[in-house]
């Protein structure tokens, strides 16, 4: 299930490094894929693993998610969320774990919540002492596309005393700005809120012990670096100044996104060379003569690189090489989020980083424009071309009728309350705002999407399942003329029973001895690839003994593993009393606790 995101993706190699535990984790991006969100929990957890059955194992997944469901935040655009392909239960175990976030100005609806970045505390498994801060940006969303993006990993180790570096300010001040973006949550759900705040604050605190970041290469001066958040349109790194710090005699503008008013802006102080690299719809004539000169040019990605049956691949990186910008000496490397538009540095929610190159790289540019471009001998990329003529035709980029008024609706203040039944299920009631009568507007529970009421002033959810009980909903928006849209939105629903949800999600996985035991042997493994092969000749028993599955020795290897973590590693005792809870009184699982005790009192004797 997660093997797109386990290939595709380097968020499982980033996020953790090699012999630490992840303490905490604060993720920002603009959209997510539900299944692209599923490689948190797995990197978190420990659980990453190139064997294809452990990826597409859902007892795999369920405990990824048990292990890092509070280990983790991740924000998100306002409608961010991805419509899931199918029913996907998993998702709803992580309703505290995402946060939309939205302008606080009402008439700045269109602007985004637009920075990818991670911050993650991490402690040393073997030396506790060794405790450390990575700061992971990136241009990449947490999607399952192919394009090219840029990412920069950093690493700083977590000292005893407070140093407060004047450089780190910015970071700590963009953390700080998130922490009530979260909201407090109803009544059921508050102190899982709560203790995520407090757990932002330690990491904002551990950053304040931070002397400096390591960056994960030699290119760049020890402490070189400039953290650069946008906050709706305001800096809060007030060294670094948009746009000089921008414009430099030589430089390469690389987005995806471009419009005219920000290319002259930074095009400015181009004395010598000025390369543009962006994708062929969003250059406009004006924009081609901008760069109709000398030692001007624009490269967009060859028609065989993002039209093809295999694995289409366009550019989404986004990073500004400037060098001698106004008021300095020197070559700067821009990474982040930010597009070269107007949007992104006066209007988003944006996350740059800015990188000095050592002195004495006299070859900055051209080494660059070489390994990005991927230059042959011929001095010819492989994978960009140039732009020579004008476009014959303008492509429109304009926000759609429809489309402003579903991202305009989405924004309202909208109520939700979950009421039991009698006969076990349960109805959401939904508030909403205000009603347009030009559209026909509906919602669904987002684990049900084809469940769809009408939503004026009040829509009624009935007779809903607790396993599909979530705070994420689908709103659908049709227009006069059939055009349809459909976002998933989160609305903080009063009365949802969390934990007897989780265990109702728990449930539909894990129903049988069989399952339960089978959960138990994977978690009390010490290796991924052992579980599977002993899965797999439990299979091949099962299939000698046709359905009679009790008769499948499971239990004598879950005895087997008890004892070796009674001596290697008895804290897998807590975690097997857990997942007990998770799964609820079952036969099977008091069945077996009964055994566990006794087990436990046997070995507290010894």
């Amino acid at each position: 299930m997660a093997k797109e995101q386990l290939c595709n993706y380097t968020y499982g190699e980033m996020l953790v490094s090699p012999g630490y535990d992840v303490d905490f984790a604060i993720g920002t991006t603009y959209s997510v894929n539900p299944q692209a969100l599923l490689i948190i929990p797995m990197a978190l957890g420990l659980l990453s693993s190139n064997n294809e059955a452990a990826v597409q194992s859902p007892i795999c997944l369920l405990e990824g998610i048990r292990r890092s469901a509070n280990k983790f935040v991740l924000f998100c655009n306002k409608g961010g969320t991805h419509i899931p392909s199918n029913c996907q239960p998993y998702l709803s175990l992580m309703d505290n774990c995402i946060y939309e976030v939205q302008s606080p100005q009402k008439s700045q609806f269109l602007s985004n919540f637009h920075p990818k970045v991670w911050i993650i505390k991490e402690t040393n498994r073997e030396e506790k002492n060794d405790q450390q801060i990575k700061v992971i940006v990136m241009s990449r969303n947490l999607t399952l596309d192919n394009n090219l993006d840029m990412v920069v990993s950093l690493t700083g180790k977590i000292g005893k005393q407070t140093i407060n570096n004047k450089k780190h300010k910015p970071l700590i001040d963009f953390l700080t700005s998130l922490i009530p973006l979260m909201g407090n949550g109803t009544n059921n759900n508050q102190h899982i809120i709560k203790d995520k705040k407090k757990k932002m604050k330690m990491v904002i605190e551990s950053i304040r012990k931070v002397k400096h970041f390591e960056i994960d290469t030699d290119l760049f001066e020890k402490d070189g670096y400039e953290f650069i958040p946008i906050l709706f349109g305001q800096n809060l790194n007030k060294n670094i100044s948009y746009p000089e710090a921008w414009q430099g005699t030589d430089q390469m503008t690389i987005s995806p996104f471009i419009d005219i008013k920000t290319l002259r802006e930074l095009d400015k102080n181009a004395k010598n060379r000025h390369i543009l690299v962006t994708t062929s719809g969003y250059v406009s004539k004006d924009i081609y003569d901008l760069f109709n000169k000398e030692n001007h040019e624009i490269y967009v990605m060859k028609d065989g690189m993002t039209h093809n049956d295999i694995m289409p691949t366009d550019l989404h990186a986004k990073t500004f090489l400037v060098c001698n910008p106004k008021g300095e000496y020197g070559n700067f490397l821009f990474v982040g989020s930010a597009n070269a538009t107007y949007a992104a540095f006066h209007k988003n929610s944006e996350f740059i980083i800015r990188l000095q190159y050592k002195y004495g790289k006299h070859l900055v540019f051209d080494s660059f424009k070489e390994e990005f471009l991927q230059m042959d001998a011929r001095e010819e990329s492989k994978i960009f071309e140039t732009v020579n003529f004008p476009p014959e035709s303008e492509e429109t980029h304009e926000t759609s009728e429809l489309e402003a008024f579903v991202r305009n609706y989405i924004t309202n203040n909208f109520l939700a309350k979950c009421y039991s039944c009698k006969d076990g299920n349960y109805n959401v009631i939904i508030k909403a705002g205000h009603h347009d009568n030009r559209y026909r507007i509906q919602i669904a529970p987002m684990q049900t999407a084809g469940y769809k009421v009408e939503l004026e002033n009040e829509a009624i959810l009935s007779n809903l399942t607790l396993a599909q009980l979530s705070d994420f909903y689908i709103i659908s928006v049709q227009d006069a003329n059939g055009q349809n849209m459909d976002k998933v939105i989160k609305i903080p629903t009063e009365g949802i029973p969390y934990e007897d949800r989780d265990i109702a999600i728990y449930k539909t996985f894990v129903d049988s001895k069989e399952k339960f035991l089978r959960y138990l042997s994977f978690i009390l493994t010490d290796d991924i690839d052992e579980y599977l092969f002993d899965a797999e000749q439990s299979m091949k028993l099962i299939a000698q003994h046709g359905n009679d599955k009790d008769s499948v020795p499971l239990s004598l290897n879950i005895y087997e593993q008890l004892l070796k973590a009674a001596s290697n590693n008895p804290k897998k005792f807590i975690e097997i009393e857990d997942v007990i809870r998770k799964i609820g009184k079952e036969e099977y699982t008091q069945e077996f606790l009964e055994i566990y005790k006794t087990f436990k009192e046997a070995i507290k004797q010894k």
